[in-house]
């Protein structure tokens, strides 16, 4: 779940040491004593993360963003002063201020919520959100801006992500893969469709074999293998950044999908009901397509084979609650 980004004051501290000293910077507190000692230290710095897209309802007053700002100074800051210069339209609003709650400690990095005003009409606009003064005095951050994309919108889209794990049963480390999937799915229940792909397993047996031809050909050609929208293959037991990327793109429509059996029980009726957000790109085309998937599939025969040493070792302690399954021997067979 942590992050690790480089920004302008570690570049700066990097581009003022010789090399062999830049080379030996190891944490935020080695760089703090060093910048301390040389004297570049800056007083008044914060900056901001880029958040990417952000929607907007067309006709609310205005919609509260999140943003993270981390402060880059060697003070704590209890107020910033910031405005918006919008550059398609290339007018500015501001300043603003916001005051914390709590100080913003030295080091610090903290979501704070943002009010901005959508947009006159459906689309996208670029924002440039920049921090003007901290405490009252000139912000020294050398990045102290970031540009938002504003997506106006007519209702606010609900986006699900597909997650597609590709696993066997007979696969030894595709336990990374179903724990990373079933994890997310945890965290994210509104906002995730989380789909099992087997190969050559008992339970790839009940899948048409179109299957392998299409999806495991392409996305499956060694196990375990998960994607994200089909777009981001995602490694490890923790894939919250790949999931939150796909998130932020924009999407166009809001779609419902109900489904139901005919009277004999043979096919199988669907509805979608499509509603547009906000005006498409020039030349953008959509086309929807339908995956049926099965549910409460069991058997009793049924094992995952798992590395119950490994996964039970340190190396996974910061693993997801699902690991717990398949660290425990008795819940696969050895093979």
């Amino acid at each position: 779940m942590k992050r690790t980004i480089l920004t302008a004051v570690s570049l700066l501290i990097l581009f003022v040491l010789p090399p062999h000293l830049s080379a030996g910077l190891q944490s935020w507190q080695q760089a703090q004593k060093i910048a301390e000692r040389i004297g570049c230290w800056a007083k008044n710095s914060v900056a901001p993360m880029t958040p990417g897209n952000v929607f907007l309802k067309m006709g609310d007053k205005e919609t509260v963003v999140p943003l993270k700002l981390t402060n880059w100074g060697d003070t704590e800051v209890t107020s910033i002063s910031y405005t918006f210069y919008y550059t398609d339209k290339q007018v500015s609003e501001g300043p603003f201020v916001l005051n914390f709650d709590q100080p913003l400690k030295n080091g610090e990095t903290r979501e704070v919520k943002i009010p901005i005003k959508p947009g006159q009409k459906l689309g996208k606009e670029e924002l440039l959100f920049n921090i003007t003064q901290v405490n009252g005095q000139y912000n020294e951050a050398s990045a102290g801006y970031a540009y938002l994309t504003c997506c106006t919108v007519n209702k606010m889209p609900h986006k699900r992500v597909l997650v597609e794990d590709y696993a066997g049963m007979w696969c030894w480390h595709c336990p990374i893969g179903l724990v990373a999937t079933d994890a997310i799915a945890r965290m994210y229940p509104d906002d995730v469709v989380a789909v099992s792909v087997h190969k050559t397993d008992d339970i790839s047996k009940v899948v048409s074999r179109w299957v392998y031809k299409g999806l495991i050909d392409r996305y499956a050609v060694t196990v375990p293998s998960v994607w994200v929208a089909r777009d981001n293959k995602a490694a490890g037991f923790d894939i919250t950044d790949a999931f939150k990327i796909e998130k932020s793109k924009v999407t166009y429509m809001n779609m419902e999908v109900d489904a139901e059996w005919d009277e004999n029980g043979n096919n199988i009726r669907v509805k979608t009901q499509v509603e547009p957000c906000m005006l498409p790109d020039e030349g953008e085309t959509f086309a929807i397509g339908y995956v049926m998937t099965a549910s409460g599939l069991s058997d009793d025969k049924w094992r995952q084979e798992s590395n119950y040493a490994e996964y039970s070792s340190d190396s996974y302690k910061d693993a997801p609650e699902e690991m717990k399954f398949y660290a425990d021997a008795a819940n696969y067979v050895e093979g």
